[in-house]
């Protein structure tokens, strides 16, 4: 048989790289002699090179971004054709599958010879996955479903969305790293890293917050504290360290500024928990299978992007979706007891118990859950309420829409969505009269139901012909 070529365009950051890891995996089981080729941002080459099932990466020069205004289209896509001579006499992809929605992406997927393309094109409708994705974000507090789901759509895979996995060679000598810069000993330390920054200004927690819950997880027990941060990040790492105690300094081993991409993986394996803000380092831990501790504001939602691997744990701002990730908020309430609290759960393989969590608290604590097709994000205190995911009880109709059939946890397909009577007759009616939307959410649901008139129509009359034959 005649190995089988598909390529995937994805432009953004690193850690959108990351959770482009499920699509892949369910290409290579949907086509298990596939060969995969990656089109990337040059930039983000080094994060390609560590994900599991990637057989070619096809590095673009997109450094000039953003180009002058005037530039023409045209002009910008020119500038980045150095990578199209390595295709310019190759057999054209089997299908091509362009996950970024903007006119260079557009643009630079028309020049990828390829049979078939998936994903957004320049002047064609949207298909589902991104029709539902444009108009679900429009109010972020109702979305139920995660990113890595809403991509994975696109490989036509109908088993579970795995989490992302980094390939074999990925870990590295990165570990070295820690084990030389700690005391000689023969005892198992329980090491906890800390990611210092964040690109985002609105999402870069102040470093006196940090050397609190660095100081206090020193204090539970003998521990070792590894500091991970880019160049830009040294200044308040040292800053942070001389703020402590001197009996805690020696336990921190300061790796600001001195991690490549490529030894980031080893270096995070070799610690029990991470805590970050919403970061490429976040998604890049939860790969390595280290437990993570998210924290989210300045926009950040972890419903929607958070590390897609069971058990991850997300600490939210509730008013999260108020800004954005250039907007510095207060910090100051930054929950540190719960934090440590969690961290020291997760780090002695303990389950956090959510009973302990404030509600009240200007923070919510989230943890990510399997459920029958994906991994989904609820608060770890039951009687909590969480502003986000709101739009939860339709989730089997939203994931009906992007072309992802519920699953019971035997795996059987579930053919139609379980939806109840109620709910059957709401969508009926934003069909009919959509100017009957009475709240934010049947406004938010409403917009989506128009968007997919077919299949929602299709959904109820399936719905309405069971009924009948039921009554029979």
């Amino acid at each position: 048989m005649r190995s089988q070529h598909t390529g995937i365009l994805q432009l953004a950051r690193f850690g959108d790289l990351i959770q482009t890891s499920p699509l892949i995996q369910q290409v290579k089981r949907m086509r298990p002699n596939a060969s995969i080729c990656l089109f990337v941002d040059a930039r983000t080459k080094a994060a390609a090179e560590i994900i599991d099932g990637v057989d070619e990466i096809v590095p673009i020069d997109l450094s000039r971004r953003p180009w002058p205004v005037k530039a023409s289209l045209a002009q910008q896509t020119l500038d980045s054709l150095e990578w199209q001579k390595s295709f310019a006499d190759r057999d054209p992809l089997d299908k091509l599958i362009i996950l970024n929605q903007d006119p260079i992406s557009g643009a630079i997927g028309e020049l990828i010879p390829a049979t078939e393309r998936r994903g957004p094109r320049l002047r064609c409708v949207l298909p589902a996955p991104h029709r539902y994705l444009t108009l679900a974000v429009q109010d972020r507090k109702y979305n139920p479903i995660h990113l890595c789901e809403i991509w994975a759509a696109y490989s036509g895979n109908r088993n579970p969305v795995p989490s992302p996995i980094l390939a074999n060679n990925a870990l590295g000598t990165g570990f070295a790293m820690i084990e030389g810069r700690d005391r000689p000993s023969s005892m198992k330390f329980k090491r906890f890293a800390i990611n210092m920054g964040a690109k985002a200004a609105g999402r870069r927690p102040p470093w006196e917050k940090l050397a609190e819950i660095a100081s206090q997880l020193l204090d539970s027990g003998d521990c070792r504290i590894v500091l991970l941060g880019m160049d830009e990040d040294r200044a308040s790492a040292m800053k942070m360290i001389r703020s402590m105690p001197e009996s805690q300094r020696e336990r921190i081993i300061d790796l600001c500024g001195e991690t490549t991409l490529q030894d980031l993986p080893g270096v995070l394996s070799g610690c029990d928990v991470l805590i970050s803000s919403d970061t490429g380092t976040l998604q890049l831990a939860s790969a390595t299978g280290t437990r993570c501790i998210g924290l989210f504001m300045a926009g950040a939602n972890p419903v929607e992007t958070g590390p897609y691997a069971e058990n991850a744990i997300a600490v939210v701002r509730r008013d999260t979706l108020d800004f954005n990730e250039q907007q510095r908020d207060d910090l100051n309430d930054l929950p540190v007891r719960t934090i440590v609290s969690i961290a020291s759960n997760l780090a002695n393989r303990e389950e956090p118990d959510g009973r302990n969590i404030d509600a009240s608290n200007a923070f919510a604590v989230l943890v990510a859950r399997p459920d029958a097709v994906g991994i989904r994000y609820s608060p770890l205190n039951k009687e909590d309420s969480v502003p986000l995911g709101q739009g939860e009880r339709w989730l089997p109709y939203l994931r009906r829409l992007i072309n992802h059939e519920a699953f019971r946890p035997s795996g059987e397909q579930v053919l139609r969505a379980e939806l109840d009577e109620q709910q059957l007759d709401v969508l009926e009616r934003l069909i009919a009269r959509p100017d009957t939307a009475c709240t934010g959410e049947e406004r938010w649901l409403g917009s989506i139901a128009q968007a997919f008139v077919r299949e929602t129509m299709g959904l109820l009359n399936a719905k309405h012909e069971s009924a009948k034959l039921h009554r029979s």
